[in-house]
């Protein structure tokens, strides 16, 4: 979160659901955004401390209330497959040197950026 852009923010007020419609707002976790009001200076280490009790209490730290949609890289899949062309890896080679399963690499890594051109299917499974 950039400084300025976020201060202007914060300094509007710091509380829990102000940190909701600022987590909508930059795709972030209340914790997060919490933790930079206190880094800023917006707030105090006591309404800081008060804050993340409140969040606990409510079970906020483990699932917090807000979902934020999951980013798509859209150009991912045509890295991937072009570093697999180049070092001649196939899809469980690539796999094991991420430190995955064929499937879970093929989920994370092509099919959320699928885009045309990249030759990663799950036909390769």
């Amino acid at each position: 979160m950039p400084h300025d852009g976020i201060l202007a923010e914060l300094k509007q007020g710091v509380d829990l659901p102000r940190l909701m419609a600022l987590k909508a707002r930059w795709g972030v976790s209340m914790a997060a955004l919490l933790r930079r009001a206190l880094s800023l200076g917006v707030v105090s280490e006591w309404h800081y401390r008060n804050l993340v009790i409140e969040m606990s209490a409510l079970g906020y730290r483990t699932v917090e209330p807000v979902s934020v949609p999951r980013e798509i890289p859209h150009h991912l899949a045509r890295v991937v497959t072009r570093l697999e062309r180049q070092h001649h890896l196939d899809l469980s080679q690539a796999a094991h040197l991420a430190g995955l399963g064929r499937e879970e690499f093929h989920e994370i890594y092509l099919c959320a950026s699928s885009s045309p051109g990249a030759i990663a299917t799950p036909a390769r499974l």
